[in-house]
C-alpha cells in the first residue's frame, strides 16, 4: 500500500518507537510505518519541509535521520515525485496527495485538526481512530492487509453502510468489480446499491438453475441493477460459490452470510476486508475458471 504521512503522525510514530509497551493506537501506528508492503509517497521538496521540521533543535530530531535513512536504504518504501513549486508543507503534502488520486493510497494525519485543513480530502485521522469507523477501518487494512468485524461491532444500520462504503472507497484503479452473490437477492437489500450505474463495470458470478427461462429473467435483473457493460456469469454446481465477496484488484469484501443478512437484527455475520497485494488476481482468474459467461 502506498501512503502519504503528514509531520505530525510522523512526530507521534518517532515519539513513541523506543516504547517498550504500546497501547493499541500506538500499536496500529507503528504496524502503519513498519508493514513491509508499505510504501511511503515522498518528493525532494516535501523531504526538505520534514528536515526543517525535524531540524536539529528538535528533540526528536535524530530519530528522524535514523527514520529517513531507512526510507532510503529500503527502496520499497520510496514513491518519488519532482515535486512542486509550493513553498508551504501543506501545500506539497496537497500536491502529492493530487499526484497520486488515480491510485491506491491512504493519506494519514495524525489529528483531525491537521486533516481539517485539506479540504475535499480523504485523510485518515488516527486521533478519530475508533472501531468500526472509516479512519480505523482505513488504518487496520493499511497496518495489517485486513480488518475484521462482526455484527456486534454496529449499533445502528447507518453504520453499517458507512463501513461497507469506506471498504469500497479503496477500489481505486480498477475497472471491474467482480460480485460473487449466490442468490441475487439485492431487491431486499441495499448491498449493492453503490455499484448501480457506477464507474466500474459489474461481473456478476452467482449459481444458475436448469430452468433456462427462469435464469434468463435473473441475468436480465441483474443487468438492468448495475447498469451498462455488467457480465454475467454461472455455474450450475453449488461447490464452486460458497463466497458472499466483493472482489476488486487487490481488494476483497467477504462476508460468512448472505449479504441481505447484513443487517443489525441478525446476529451472526462478520465482514472481511483484505488488502493482497501479490496474489489476488491470480486467485481470482483461478475462481472464473469455474464459470461460463452466460449471453
Amino acid at each position: 500500500m502506498d501512503i502519504l504521512l503528514y509531520s505530525d503522525i510522523i512526530e507521534k510514530y518517532l515519539e513513541n518507537s523506543h516504547k517498550a509497551l504500546k497501547g493499541p493506537l500506538d500499536l496500529l501506528r507503528s504496524n502503519i510505518f513498519e508493514n513491509c508492503e508499505n510504501r511511503l509517497i515522498l518528493s525532494k521538496k516535501y523531504i526538505e519541509f520534514l528536515e526543517q521540521h525535524f531540524s536539529p533543535a528538535h528533540p526528536l530530531h535524530q530519530r528522524f535521520v535514523d527514520f529517513y535513512t531507512e526510507i532510503f536504504d529500503t527502496k520499497s518504501k520510496y514513491v518519488k515525485y519532482d515535486g512542486s513549486p509550493f513553498v508551504t508543507k501543506k501545500d506539497e503534502f496537497e500536491f502529492l496527495y493530487n499526484s497520486h488520486i488515480n491510485n491506491l493510497f491512504v493519506a494519514f494525519t495524525e489529528t483531525i485538526d491537521s486533516a481539517s485543513e485539506f479540504q475535499d480530502k480523504i485523510i485518515v485521522s488516527m486521533s478519530q481512530v475508533s472501531k468500526p469507523n472509516p479512519h480505523w477501518l482505513c488504518a487496520t487494512i493499511t497496518a495489517n492487509g485486513i480488518a475484521s468485524v462482526r455484527y456486534d461491532d454496529f449499533s445502528d444500520e447507518d453504520q453499517i453502510k458507512i463501513f461497507i462504503e469506506g471498504a469500497i472507497s479503496f477500489l481505486r484503479n480498477t475497472k471491474y468489480i467482480n460480485i460473487f452473490d449466490r442468490y441475487v437477492n439485492f431487491d431486499s437489500h441495499n448491498r449493492f446499491d453503490c455499484f448501480s450505474e457506477s464507474k466500474y463495470k459489474v461481473h456478476y458470478f452467482t449459481l444458475s438453475t436448469k430452468d433456462a427461462n427462469a435464469f434468463y429473467h435473473v441475468s436480465k435483473k441483474i443487468k438492468n441493477k448495475f447498469g451498462t457493460g455488467t457480465k454475467v456469469f454461472h455455474t450450475r454446481n453449488a461447490d464452486h460459490i460458497h463466497e458472499r465477496a466483493v472482489w476488486g484488484g487487490n481488494l476483497i469484501v467477504k462476508c460468512d452470510d448472505d449479504f441481505s443478512k447484513i443487517n443489525c437484527s441478525t446476529k451472526t455475520w462478520s465482514i472481511e476486508v483484505s488488502f493482497q497485494k501479490d496474489n489476488s488476481m491470480e486467485k481470482l482468474n483461478k475462481k472464473k475458471l469455474l464459470f461460463v459467461e452466460y449471453t
